[in-house]
């Protein structure tokens, strides 16, 4: 009966432990950074929880503002007035984070006093996303603002930069779906930023900008990334210039150029490329790129078929490597040869044979010959093989020579590309079967 009891006052005993509010019980210090990882409007939510919550929110130094006609119930009106309070009851005396994030706002103009007072308030990092019908114009302290370190822009119209651009202490400059109304606004904006470390530009589009350079020495991530292969007006097209050594980051994929120049990237570790305007080679590229470690080509229709120089660029530090294959396999086997470290191959064909014949391509399109000697990475250190392909005959032989030279090889994934030909799976499988490895350890996925 008495261990009957002390069962009961012990069960009661953990009952009010679970009712127990722990979370209160957290210094503020502690509560006010929980509350800057939330959404601004779930922070001021949190004053219906206990009266120790109604002034805890107005500490947290990172705001983050979104309307959206399609997420948000509320008309834009509402969504201003609640900004507005915000900002005013805020005590925090600087501002870590400001994000903004809104859609056909009619009241443009009043949302630039929110960003005017994240300038006053020393903000470090600045996220801005408006969808307008006009051109933007914002503050010019913004672009002389000495506390950022990280600053984002995003549009889909027209943003103005002005003449002065100062940024003392930025290391992170983003600007995505842009239309510019000035011809070369990079060239004045990386000036005016002496520490500079990653840019990132995504669906910019130049009015009349024949020459976009980036030329920085403290860089070191670059994206150029452009989402419209649609063809453009002939002012749209410009060349690309990059002259950073110390870049360690490369992202490259721009239908709005029709020329690359790269000057010597000494310190690069990861590079991906794809060719779709420029009319400058493959190998002329790696030799720029000599000490990449992760490299992703995918080059244009014809540049693979160059002629290959007498002097291999070598790449002795790359391990990973993928690759898109438009004209023929003989291109893999260049890059072998040049990678004697490389570990991880992936590689894809992008096109079915017959539908290159007919568009012109050399009839010998899946030709390949062995080369004379076994590039050195196959017979040393590649561990792993993805390959995708058409399943024709010469694919199936270059997958056999693969299996049997690589006696390092752990695992090889045989997937379908874009073009494979659902009739020979059956046949593919057979002779997988049938393919002498070369290493022990090898195992074979063929995904279907």
């Amino acid at each position: 009966m008495e261990s009957s009891r002390n069962w009961g006052a012990k069960r009661r005993h953990c009952q009010k432990d679970d009712l127990e509010d722990r979370i209160s019980n957290l210094p503020d210090a502690l509560l006010c950074y929980i509350l800057s990882l939330i959404p601004t409007i779930w922070a001021v939510r949190t004053t219906v929880l206990a009266k120790r919550w109604n002034t805890l929110w107005t500490y947290v130094d990172n705001f983050d503002f979104e309307y959206s006609m399609h997420q948000c119930t509320t008309p834009s009106q509402d969504f201003i007035k609640f900004g507005e309070t915000v900002l005013r009851n805020s005590n925090a005396s600087s501002i870590q984070r400001f994000r903004l994030s809104c859609f056909w706002v009619h009241e443009i103009s009043k949302l630039y006093v929110w960003v005017c007072t994240a300038i006053v308030r020393n903000v470090r990092e600045f996220d801005l996303s408006i969808r307008t019908k006009s051109p933007i114009q914002l503050p010019k302290d913004l672009f002389t603002c000495e506390t950022l370190v990280s600053l984002k822009l995003s549009s889909t119209y027209f943003l103005r930069i002005p003449e002065i651009v100062r940024f003392s202490s930025l290391k992170i400059l983003r600007i995505c779906h842009w239309k510019c109304l000035v011809d070369d606004p990079i060239t004045s904006i990386i000036a005016g930023s002496p520490v500079l470390e990653e840019l990132c530009l995504e669906g910019v589009v130049f009015k009349n900008l024949q020459r976009l350079c980036v030329r920085c020495f403290t860089l070191k991530r670059l994206t150029i990334w452009s989402l419209n292969p649609k063809p453009l007006k002939e002012n749209l097209v410009h060349d690309v210039v990059i002259d950073a050594p110390g870049l360690e980051y490369l992202k490259i994929k721009d239908c709005n150029s029709n020329g690359l120049e790269l000057k010597q990237l000494p310190v690069i570790t990861y590079a991906n490329i794809h060719f779709i305007g420029f009319d400058h080679g493959v190998f002329e590229f790696l030799s720029k790129v000599s000490n990449v470690k992760h490299l992703l080509l995918f080059p244009k229709a014809g540049m693979c078929v160059v002629p290959v120089p007498k002097v291999l660029p070598m790449l002795h530090n790359l391990t990973h490597l993928e690759v898109q294959i438009i004209d023929n396999w003989e291109f893999i086997f260049c890059i072998l040869e040049c990678s004697p470290s490389l570990q991880v191959l992936t590689c894809e064909k992008a096109m079915r044979c017959s539908v290159n014949r007919h568009r012109g391509h050399p009839a010998s399109i899946c030709e390949w010959h062995p080369p004379v000697d076994v590039p050195k990475c196959l017979s040393s250190c590649l561990t792993r093989i993805e390959i995708r392909i058409n399943g024709c005959d010469k694919e199936m032989k270059l997958v056999k020579y693969l299996l049997k030279n690589a006696v390092a090889l752990r695992r090889m994934v045989i997937g379908h590309s874009t073009n494979f030909v659902k009739k020979w799976e059956s046949r593919i499988l057979k002779e997988l079967l049938r393919f002498r490895r070369g290493s022990v350890k090898c195992e074979v996925e063929f995904q279907s």
